[in-house]
């Protein structure tokens, strides 16, 4: 018996750790619109459902965000029944969710073994050392000359954070937003792990080396990287009490807010390299500054300008195939496409995890779930400017905070 449930385990390892990788190969392996990570996630699911089945209870849907998430499907899949023509946008966020729900479920039926938390957290661990590898390697190739196009994206607009024509590298995928978040999680569990060791060289020498990975993939998302790691590090050696901790987070997204919303230049610009991130004229000025707005404040004033506050229930529209570009903000992307209940539906459950989280680590002090519960905040943050919704990874890790919040809560 011990013998075919030590099999049983390493095979859900192996499956996982397929699953998880997936998402580094997720636009190269696809057939039909399906990509290899719905298929792992599905050969996975079969093999885990005897266990699902058996282990699962009741207690678990009363959970209050397991409830919301269940009510966000059901809204999202209303729309597929009522206007078919979005049945592709509807089924990436019902399997995402889907997905959330199952490993949410499998991460609190371990326990205090905490094994699949454990194994998701070293696969994203591994993606962000290859993926860093990678990218210092086509980084010194290019210095040298050799540029190979298939990973880098050659620009011909003027991006506002570095006020030049870039070239951003976005790997194995379409955008090198998704190259950048994918790093995301593995960064931050390595800094937790390097801070334990309590090597302040070896940790300093992590840092600058991750912090130029970063810039050269997304300099904007540096920003976060670099505040939220700061804030993480303040944390472990001075606790903050929770006004100082919320302040210092809140201040953060404002700054975010207004630095990739705004861009103050001496100068007015002219010229079709501009049109892409800047407004066509600046909106105010601010002493010797033309304060314009950016990409991300014209896609939001083209939402608002098109919003029907009053739907509750999915409208029958989706942004992105009306204008043909991204929303670019999860709080819109559900309000606009999905209706004011979904959006409700969808802050609710991130209100109930702050909770949970408060009640754990400053009334309770515990400090093992600041690093996920700093990831989830960060791809919050983000989601002011990003579809988070959409990616894979922000449903995994925010399934691994929930269930390490579950099972301490239960302790």
């Amino acid at each position: 018996m011990q013998l075919i449930d030590k099999i049983y385990k390493n095979i859900e390892t192996c499956l996982i750790y397929l699953f998880i990788f997936s998402i580094f190969l997720i636009q190269k392996i696809t057939y039909n619109s399906i990509s290899l990570y719905e298929i792992l996630f599905i050969i996975f699911l079969l093999f885990s459902f005897k266990k699902l089945l058996k282990n699962l209870s009741l207690s678990f849907f009363l959970e209050k965000e397991v409830i919301l998430l269940c009510v966000l499907a059901a809204i999202i899949s209303y729309k597929y029944f009522i206007y078919n023509d979005y049945i592709y946008q509807v089924s990436v966020v019902t399997f995402l969710i889907i997905s959330y729900l199952v490993f949410l479920l499998l991460i609190t039926l371990d326990k205090d073994k905490q094994e699949i938390y454990l194994t998701l957290k070293n696969c994203f661990k591994l993606i962000f050392l290859i993926c860093g590898l990678i990218i210092i390697l086509f980084y010194f190739l290019k210095k040298i000359g050799f540029i190979y196009e298939e990973v880098w994206l050659i620009r011909e607009d003027v991006y506002p954070y570095l006020n030049y024509v870039p070239i951003h590298f976005k790997g194995l995928y379409s955008s090198y937003n998704y190259q950048a978040y994918i790093m995301i999680p593995g960064f931050f569990f390595y800094l937790e792990e390097i801070f334990l060791k309590k090597n302040k060289l070896y940790l300093i020498l992590f840092l600058i080396i991750s912090f130029f990975i970063f810039f050269t993939v997304k300099a904007k998302v540096l920003f976060l990287i670099i505040a939220i790691s700061f804030f993480y590090l303040l944390n472990k050696y001075t606790k903050l009490n929770k006004i100082n901790f919320y302040s210092f987070l809140i201040i953060t997204t404002f700054g975010y807010l207004f630095i990739t919303h705004f861009i103050p230049l001496k100068t007015q610009v002219i010229g079709f390299e501009y049109d892409l991130y800047f407004t066509k004229s600046p909106l105010f000025n601010l002493g010797d500054y033309n304060i314009y707005g950016s990409l991300f404040y014209k896609i939001k004033l083209l939402i608002i300008q098109n919003l029907e506050i009053l739907n509750l229930l999915p409208p029958n529209k989706d942004f992105e195939l009306e204008t043909g570009q991204e929303p670019h903000s999860v709080y819109l992307l559900f309000v606009y496409n999905y209706g004011i209940i979904a959006l409700s539906c969808f802050l609710l459950f991130v209100f109930f995890i702050i909770l949970k989280f408060n009640s754990l680590y400053f009334k309770k002090k515990n400090n093992i779930i600041l690093i996920d519960f700093l990831i989830f905040i960060l791809f919050l943050i983000e989601g002011i400017n990003q579809d988070i919704n959409s990616y894979r990874f922000f449903w995994i890790t925010t399934s691994m905070l929930s269930g390490i919040l579950y099972l301490n809560q239960k302790n």
